[in-house]
Formats: structure tokens, C-alpha cells, sequence
């Protein structure tokens, strides 16, 4: 978008924002940014917003996508000091139930591809290992001195990297099928009822719950339009009626975010109208989420949500 028009009204919040009218690009990273907002952002700030892959054991050293590709949801080919190979991963499938595979030339919505898997870099900038701990060492990071992100990728066919899915955050349901926790999370916060979630899925559960925090006016809004009357929005999130309108909002955002039918199955949720997760309750010293913080705050209302969906836990 280049335009006078353009130029003028969008350069107005970007003279608010970044004290200039125009700024030459933006780059994003520490996690993945969804296409919706990359496509807002741009148009909103008139100028490329490009998305950076990399990893702290890669010394930030990875990917960035070019100022002149448009594609959302693309991290650009890799920087020149890092090789990226791509490893099969016969028991992690996509959407369609195919493995991810490097001798892949198709991707899961049928694009061309050059090669899937997990996403392994080596380099001048990759660490050598992890300080004083040699098992998690040998577990990332392999004999011809490739460590292994995690990410599962694709090559697209001009040679840029795309990030598709998660190998170490999938967790397996009783059924024995997988579901990648982090990709719900980051698809079902665009929910308007929610701000922050924490995706809850174990060999317990035949399908994944969460804990969310509630957008307590947005909530309030929504009961106002359903002519839904209720003493307080604390009162509100209790009721069967409003999880089930967050669910199916889930489940609508899952839809567009391409999640699997499975990961589509979420059932329930608590919605927390009191509280907010920051460091030290609910999130580490660098704003990422403490799993095992957040079920043990919750814990009344998580117990709670088992006995509704029927699941006995010692």
C-alpha cells in the first residue's frame, strides 16, 4: 500500500507510535505471528512487517524474511552462516494424517514444497551445547553438530522457510493421538472473550481443555445482546452458557487457523474473571507461560472441569 492517500492517514499513527511518518520495516520474533495481524500491521503502519526465525541456542542466528516478500506467515530463507536440513518425522502428521517427510514435495494444503520435517541448524553461530548439562546436550544437539529445534518445517519452492507444526510441545491424549498445545493457544487467543489461555491436554483427556482469561466486557457484551441476565461477569463465566460461547469461538478461530480435527475437539474451558497472569504467577521472568504455575493457581477450577467432563484425577 503506497499511496497519498494511504501516506497521509496511516502516517499519522505512525508519527504517534514510532515519532516519524513513515518507518522503512518492521521485523517480528519470539513467536509466530498470525496472518491476520502481519496483513493489519502492514496496513496500519504503511511499511513491510517481516517475520525472523531463530532460536536462543542459535544465537538468534536462522531466518528473515525479505522486505519484499509479502507472504504471511513466512520467515525467509536462512541467513548465510546457518544450514538448514530438514528431518523426517514419521510420527507427527499434518492435518491431512501424512508423516512430515524431507522427501515431501507437496504440503498439507497441497502447496509446493521442497521437503518437510524437523527444522535441525548448524553454524558458526549455534552453540556448542547446554552449560554443565551433557543429557539435554546429546538430546538437542547431534553427532555431525546439528541441533534440533523442535519446529517442524517446510521448505517453500523458493527456498524459504515456513513453520507448519511442534514436535516437543505435542501431547498425546488417551486415545494415543497427538495435539500441539501451543498452536491451539496461540490460534484460540484471538477469541474476543479471551486475552491470555493455557491449552490443558494429557493422557487423561480424550480431548483438550483450557484455562483462559476472560475479556470481561466483551463477555459483559455478549450477555447483554444474548439477553442473558447475571448478578456479576464473575457470576457469568461460571455459567454453562458463556463456556460454551468461548468453546465455539475457539473452535471458529481453530478453523481459520487450520488446526486438526482433533485439536478442534476442545470441549471445555474455564474463564477466569479476577485474575491476571505476570511474572512469578502464571508466567516466567520472560513473559512466556508457566505451565505448572497456572494449574496450580487454578487448581480449584480445573479440578471442577474434570468432574464436568467426567475424568477422575488423583
Amino acid at each position: 500500500m503506497d499511496t497519498p492517500v494511504s501516506n497521509m492517514f496511516f502516517g499519522l499513527i505512525s508519527s504517534k507510535v514510532f515519532g516519524r511518518r513513515r518507518i522503512e520495516f518492521g521485523v517480528t520474533g519470539g513467536g509466530p505471528m498470525s496472518e491476520s495481524l502481519q496483513l493489519f500491521c502492514r496496513a496500519v503502519f504503511n511499511s513491510p512487517i517481516i517475520q525472523g526465525y531463530a532460536l536462543t541456542e542459535t544465537c538468534v542466528g536462522g531466518c528473515f524474511q525479505t522486505i519484499w516478500d509479502q507472504r504471511p506467515g513466512i520467515v525467509g530463507p536462512p541467513v548465510p552462516c546457518v544450514e538448514i536440513v530438514l528431518q523426517s518425522e514419521l510420527d507427527i502428521k499434518d492435518n491431512n494424517g501424512f508423516p512430515y517427510l524431507a522427501s515431501d514435495r507437496t504440503g498439507a494444503k497441497g502447496e509446493p514444497v521442497i521437503g518437510r520435517g524437523e527444522i535441525c541448524m548448524r553454524g558458526p553461530c549455534i552453540s556448542s551445547g547446554y552449560y554443565k548439562l551433557p543429557d539435554k546436550t546429546k538430546e538437542d544437539f547431534d553427532e555431525e553438530g546439528f541441533f534440533h529445534t523442535g519446529d517442524i518445517g517446510q521448505f517453500t519452492s523458493d527456498g524459504c522457510i515456513q513453520i507448519v507444526d511442534r514436535k516437543k510441545n505435542l501431547v498425546k491424549l488417551k486415545g494415543g493421538e497427538y495435539v500441539a498445545i501451543e498452536a491451539m493457544e496461540s490460534v484460540f487467543v484471538g477469541s474476543p472473550y479471551v486475552s491470555a489461555l493455557c491449552v490443558i491436554a494429557n493422557g487423561d483427556l480424550d480431548g483438550p481443555l483450557a484455562i483462559a482469561i476472560a475479556d470481561n466486557d466483551a463477555l459483559t457484551q455478549w450477555a447483554k445482546n444474548a439477553n442473558i441476565s447475571h448478578d456479576s461477569v464473575h457470576a457469568l463465566a461460571k455459567t454453562d452458557a458463556a463456556r460454551k460461547e468461548v468453546v465455539n469461538s475457539f473452535i471458529e478461530k481453530g478453523k481459520d487457523g487450520g488446526l486438526t480435527k482433533l485439536e478442534l475437539r476442545i470441549k471445555d474451558c474455564v474463564l477466569i474473571t479476577d485474575d491476571e497472569w505476570k511474572p512469578g504467577h502464571g508466567m516466567t521472568a520472560s513473559m512466556k507461560m508457566d505451565r505448572k504455575s497456572i494449574l496450580k493457581i487454578h487448581e480449584d477450577q480445573l479440578f471442577a472441569m474434570y468432574k464436568r467432563q467426567g475424568v477422575n484425577i488423583s
